[in-house]
């Protein structure tokens, strides 16, 4: 389970990832063990760990912690992993995300074109006509079907 992510943002109490990102491995396991465990019939472990990609030095000791054993470890070979793993993630936040960003900033401005910035997660930014009609037949039916609610 992802944590918490790295961020920019200062006097932030925290970067915490989004609830449904948090709850997929759990409910992806739940779906493969339902009737029986089809990881353990397959021979595959299942691994959910907790990890804190936001925290370099818990990054670090739990990615150990997670695979020491089943890859043969050393907290040497992990240090340099973990430093790589980091500096992975910069380079994408940097060379992708903030390139696009900014790509998008300057034709907006050479354009003279306006921008709307939607800041929400993912599991949250729904159409408000979609939201709205899930409210309703949730109210009417008393419960919740997200198939319905997408079909209308």
């Amino acid at each position: 389970m992802i944590d918490d992510l790295p961020s920019d943002l200062v006097n932030a109490q925290s970067h915490r990832a989004c609830p449904t990102v948090t709850a997929t491995p759990a409910a992806t396991k739940a779906a493969f063990i339902k009737e029986s465990d089809l990881f353990k019939e397959v021979g595959v472990e299942f691994l959910n760990p907790l990890i804190n990609c936001g925290k370099p030095f818990h990054f670090e000791r739990q990615m150990f912690d997670t695979f020491r054993e089943i890859l043969g470890l050393s907290p040497e070979e992990n240090h340099r992993a973990s430093q790589e793993a980091v500096k992975a993630m910069e380079r994408f936040s940097e060379g992708v995300l903030r390139k696009q960003g900014r790509e998008i900033l300057q034709k907006l401005e050479a354009e003279g074109g306006i921008g709307i910035v939607l800041l929400a997660r993912p599991c949250l930014a729904i159409p408000c006509s979609l939201s709205d009609r899930c409210r309703s037949m949730r109210k009417a039916s008393g419960g919740f079907s997200a198939r319905k609610c997408a079909q209308g």
